[in-house]
């Protein structure tokens, strides 16, 4: 009643967020609960609630129940299902780790009793690679023979692709909708899916609102903050890819991790520089249980290291001149990416990162009709 909008509301709308919270924190203090709203009078809601504007908000909103409640039951006949953030199965996830910018209500489709349950959220931008499109399909067929979730959203390119490629697979996803609960659950795409009941679709905004960037944005939020870690296959140094690895790197909500290569985009070296781990095409398709590599790959002593380096950027910078220098001395002929690695003594993840770098300098490329060879510049 107080936080989502009705398609006939006429211009009113919810409460904010801190609005919310600042309405329930002052109700719990006098002893009261959320749903005393509809019971107390003007007089003493308003000696409760001392700003006149709010107040006013608050009062309107509640002649809204009889509408919320026809919605409700409406949504429930299309098999929407709605929770509250006083429900059980609200997910704990939300709460320890966005705190107060938690949504009060959660709406979706499928399944609503593992919400909980983590799995490994893969993002990307809309207009990504194909070799973004190529390492998103791998991973998430991996985590399908594995039994990991994959979180996700339905926007095109990565995200789709990632929800995709799980689901056909016979594994579990969870989808993180901005926008148009209503037509989406109903889509084709997803009968098989919801039906076999792998597929669960959530999101924090009313099933019939429509896109905006700002709820875009948001919903990369909750994307990170479900999830046990993050894989980012492809970014722009801007947008909401960016923005929600950002936040998710300040926040610290859960692990991340970018992918790595010949030929990433900037905004993947912008954030490898930021310190994120990276993790590449062929470790995914090679690794015997993913779940294992994503563990060795944070623990690993040389990763370690690699983050105490990006923390201080003039040591990462020399280092990194002194490899470009001598990988030029040994690429005059053809040097696999192992040769290279044991020849620096130095971890193959910090091998693909500078490899990255030297193929954007110009100083050494892939060789033509070759796999995982390099060559110096002019050679």
């Amino acid at each position: 009643m107080l936080s989502i909008r009705l398609p006939d509301d006429g211009g009113l709308r919810p409460l904010t967020q801190s609005q919310f919270r600042q309405t329930a924190d002052t109700l719990h203090k006098a002893g009261n609960t959320l749903a005393d709203i509809l019971t107390l009078p003007n007089p003493v809601l308003a000696s409760l609630i001392p700003k006149a504007a709010l107040l006013d908000k608050i009062v309107a909103l509640r002649q809204r129940f009889r509408a919320i409640t026809d919605a409700v039951e409406a949504w429930a006949d299309r098999g929407i299902w709605v929770l509250g953030e006083a429900d059980a199965g609200y997910p704990d996830k939300l709460r320890r780790r966005l705190a107060g910018a938690r949504p009060p209500l959660l709406f979706g489709s499928g399944p609503n009793g593992s919400l909980d349950a983590g799995g490994i959220c893969i993002v990307g931008s809309r207009n990504s690679s194909d070799a973004a499109i190529s390492f998103t399909q791998t991973l998430a067929a991996r985590c399908a023979q594995e039994k990991l979730a994959v979180i996700s959203s339905d926007m095109r390119g990565v995200d789709r692709a990632a929800i995709q490629v799980a689901t056909e697979n016979g594994g579990r996803a969870l989808m993180i909708l901005s926008d148009k609960l209503e037509k989406t659950h109903v889509h084709p795409r997803f009968a098989k899916a919801l039906a076999d009941q792998t597929l669960t679709m959530v999101t924090p905004f009313a099933p019939d609102i429509g896109f905006s960037v700002g709820n875009a944005v948001r919903a990369n939020r909750y994307q990170y903050a479900l999830s046990d870690l993050t894989v980012i296959a492809e970014t722009r140094p801007k947008g909401g890819i960016w923005q929600g690895a950002e936040e998710n790197r300040k926040g610290n909500w859960a692990p991340a991790f970018v992918r790595s290569g010949p030929a990433i985009p900037p905004g993947n070296r912008a954030l490898l520089h930021l310190g994120l781990p990276p993790i590449t095409h062929d470790q995914i398709r090679d690794a015997r249980k993913v779940s294992k590599l994503f563990l060795d790959l944070r623990t690993r002593r040389g990763l370690q290291s690699a983050d105490r380096s990006a923390q201080h950027p003039s040591a990462a910078r020399a280092l990194f001149r002194l490899f470009q220098t001598e990988l030029e001395l040994i690429a005059k002929q053809p040097v696999s990416t192992t040769e290279i690695t044991a020849h620096f003594g130095i971890t193959p993840d910090q091998t693909v990162a500078w490899l990255a770098q030297t193929v954007e300098s110009g100083t050494v490329h892939p060789v033509a009709d070759a796999k995982d060879l390099w060559v110096a510049s002019g050679h």
